[in-house]
Formats: C-alpha cells, structure tokens, sequence
C-alpha cells in the first residue's frame, strides 16, 4: 500500500476525490487530507514514508508549486500529481522543474478521474516492485551465488549474475549501479575473509562511483571479478595439493559411505565438481571419479580376498546399487571378474600353502 496526501483548498473536491477513487483496490492509503500547502509540508515532516501527493496548484500560505519544490529540495521520495485551473503553458512549464507526474486540468470529469486513478495504481505497483528490488538486493540468495562463483573460479557465472535485466527487465541505469555496486561489496566481503589487504579493492570501490553508464559499470564489475578469479587461483597453486591430500584422505576414510562420490565429495569441501577434478588433474591424480573409482577396486579386491560375501553384496557396500555394472567396471579395471579374482587369490594361497 502507499500513503497518499490529498490537499485542496476546496471541501468540494477533496471529498469528490476520496468518495469517488477506490483508493483500497489502487492499493492506496489516504493518511491525510490538507486545505493548504502549509498544512501539507506539516504532515511530509510528521509522516515518513509518504509516496504520493496530490496538490492543487492555487491554495493559500502556501501554493501546490512551492510545496513541489520544498518535496525536491528535501529529497523525499514522494511522487506528486498537480491539479490546476490554469491551462496556462507557464503553469506546466514551471511543474516540469520540480519532476511532477501528472498535472491534471480542473474541472476533474470521469476522464481525468480515471487517469488519476491509473496513476495512483502506477505508483503503487512501482512501490512494489522497489520492495522486491529491495527484498533481492539484501537477500541470500544473491549472495549465495556470488559466493558459488567465486569458490568455482567461474567467471561466466559471474557474467550471469551481472546480466540485472534477464531478472528484472529494463531497469534505470541508478538501479544498475545500485546492483552492481552491491556485487562489488559481496566481492569484497568474500576477499576480506581469504585475504587482509584489501585496500587496493576498497579504492576501486571509491572509483566505481564515478561511472556513468551501466555498460562501463558491468565493465568495470567483470574486469574487478576476473582479477580477484587470478588471484584466487594463485594462491590455490599454493595450496591446491593440501586440498588435493584432504580429499583422498576423505574418500579413502569414507569409501564405504552413500555420499562417495565426485559431488559427494566436492560439496564436503564446498566446491563443484568440476572445480575438484581439475585440482586433482593439477596435481597428477587424474580426475576425481577416477581416484574414488580407484580406491573402491581396491576395497573391492580387499573384501574378495577376504570375506564369502556375494558378488552383489560387495557391490552394495561400496555404494553400487547394479552389481552388473560394478562387475564390468570391476573387469575394465582389473581385467577380470570380481569372480574370476576371487578365484584367482584363493588359488594362489593354495599353491602357497602347499608349498
């Protein structure tokens, strides 16, 4: 809902406006009605948060235009419709300064009641759209896929994030900014928990302002990740084995458990799959599915070698629900059933035992 003010030195009018607009079904609230401008700037300073006010040009002690100016100069965020008498061009011209939003001849018909009413539905849908705006601005989720792009090094994930309009459609090149310069706060909240100098990044912050456009500040925002995506992974060349050696000490721990696999693994360490596999590659292991896969032959030759259970039941434990796909990967990777190895290590304890 948005709160209105309605001010008319006339009775006649300003009870004609609040009978005859359904002000509720606009999704409006009248929080008060003034017979002069005076009035009207006493309840703007009493009253926070007012969205829209309707003025009559001609009221006495103070004129609808003087109370325009007085909502510009004090910066409130308050959209104001002008209703005048005067058809006068000098009239209109004068409200163009102050940023009306509609200015409405006297006498008021059905015509001009409906375009009030259109109006007044305009600012509250807007008002909407700016809790919205709001809402997702400080929301988690936002932050939460910066966070994501940032720990995955992914840059095209960043330009994604950047592109405001497949969001919200045409938006103002402020509210871009406003956006952006959201992102470059995420990107520095993230470096300050990595890293301790960050004074470099918070002068860039400062420079961000004076971009003009919304096509430099995406410029701007993409060139700030990309350079903060180099650095991370320089430092990750620093300590990407460590990861690497936390890894398979997990996966070798944990082999036995549902959650072994490559996103089982990389969500443990908060990093996509992609991400992981290419650390392991880094360091020589190979892929990530090639090292679990690797490890669970190995428990796999450990438990034929060692137990009567089924060749159903091994695959089972080592989190492969089709024991008809565990034994060809069991072959590919071993050249022989789990069967034929199992067979394989009893024949040759016997030979030993023999011996």
């Amino acid at each position: 809902m948005i709160n209105v003010i309605i001010a008319d030195d006339d009775i006649n009018t300003r009870s004609g406006l609040m009978k005859m607009i359904e002000w509720q079904a606009l999704g409006a609230n009248i929080v008060a009605v003034a017979e002069d401008g005076e009035q009207v700037v006493q309840f703007l300073e009493q009253y926070h948060g007012i969205d829209l006010v309707i003025l009559d040009i001609c009221m006495p002690y103070m004129d609808g235009l003087s109370v325009a100016k007085y909502i510009r100069e004090k910066a409130f965020d308050t959209e104001i419709v002008l209703l005048s008498a005067h058809a006068e061009f000098d009239y209109a011209r004068e409200a163009l300064k102050y940023d009306i939003r509609e200015y409405i001849l006297k006498p008021i018909n059905c015509a001009k009641l409906d375009l009030l009413s259109a109006t007044i539905k305009a600012v509250a849908e807007e008002k909407e759209k700016n809790i919205k705006w709001r809402v997702f601005l400080r929301g988690t989720e936002l932050a939460d896929e910066v966070k994501e792009a940032l720990n995955n090094r992914d840059i095209k994930a960043i330009e994604k994030i950047l592109d405001i309009e497949n969001k919200f459609g045409q938006i103002s090149v402020e509210k871009i900014k406003e956006y952006y310069y959201v992102l470059l706060e995420m990107l520095l909240k993230y470096f300050k928990s990595i890293f301790k100098e960050t004074e470099e990044l918070e002068r860039e912050m400062q420079a961000f302002y004076k971009i003009s456009d919304a096509k430099s500040a995406k410029e701007f925002l993409i060139e700030k990740f990309n350079e903060c995506i180099s650095v991370l992974e320089l430092e990750e060349g620093k300590n990407g084995t460590d990861i690497v050696t936390l890894a398979k000490r997990y996966i070798d721990e944990n082999v036995f458990s549902s959650n072994i696999s490559s996103f089982g693994v990389a969500s443990h360490f908060n990093l996509s799959v992609d991400h992981l596999s290419r650390l392991f590659k880094n360091s020589g292991e190979g892929s990530l599915s090639d090292y679990i896969i690797q490890i669970k032959i190995e428990r796999a030759k450990d438990i034929l070698s060692n137990s009567s259970h089924s060749i159903r039941r091994v695959a089972e434990l080592l989190g492969y629900t089709d024991s008809n796909y565990f034994v060809k990967l069991f072959k590919k990777r071993t050249g022989m059933t789990p069967k034929e190895y199992r067979i394989n290590i009893r024949a040759g304890r016997n030979e030993v035992n023999e011996d």
